[in-house]
């Protein structure tokens, strides 16, 4: 569960998070709605604990400033950018995050066959499309079954089939029990 309770950002004089209070339960899809540079990512970082905030914020009773690598170890985050290593192909970058996050390599490559990333596996991140990147991103977030799953704009660059993809992996995953929280600027695309 993620809870925050008058969590607030500012930068300077410019305002990115005034008095968000939200409750987040097992099982829910939450949508971030808002325009570029409504502070939705400035959020996912609070959450994460990799920006500090004022307010608190707790995941699953933990602080993500304070306990922040066991707040870490139970979320599977997506980047808006996607954080992958544009040198290493396809199999290389599933392989690397798969032993980083202590998964056995079946895994990644039973995630990537559902991705349609399998007949892209000899090839590099740098020269996957924009849509591929982003199944791949979405492939690593999901690597170690996380309980939590955050996203930041993950239907940018996909097309269609692959956002009908990603929401019904979505709502999949909430009806197991997990919770999901999704930044999007574009809520229609993921809804079913």
């Amino acid at each position: 569960m993620i809870s925050l309770n008058h969590v607030s950002k500012r930068f300077g004089k410019r305002v990115a998070l005034d008095d968000v209070c939200l409750e987040i339960g097992a099982g829910e899809v939450t949508l971030l709605l808002g325009s570029n540079g409504a502070g939705k990512s400035t959020l996912l970082r609070s959450i994460l604990g990799i920006a500090d905030f004022d307010g608190r914020i707790l995941i699953n009773g933990l602080d993500p400033i304070a306990d922040g690598p066991a707040v870490r170890s139970f979320i599977g985050y997506m980047p808006q950018t996607g954080g992958l290593h544009g040198d290493l192909t396809v199999e290389e970058t599933i392989r690397f995050f798969s032993e980083i996050r202590q998964v056995p390599p079946a895994r990644g490559r039973a995630l990537a066959d559902e991705a349609g990333l399998v007949e892209h596996s000899a090839t590099k991140v740098c020269d996957l499309s924009g849509g591929m990147r982003q199944r791949l991103g979405f492939v690593v977030a999901l690597l170690a079954d996380p309980s939590i799953l955050i996203l930041d704009e993950p239907s940018s660059s996909l097309d269609a089939a692959s956002r009908e993809w990603v929401a019904m992996r979505l709502q999949s995953l909430a009806r197991a029990g997990r919770t999901v929280l999704v930044s999007t600027h574009a809520g229609a695309e993921l809804m079913l």
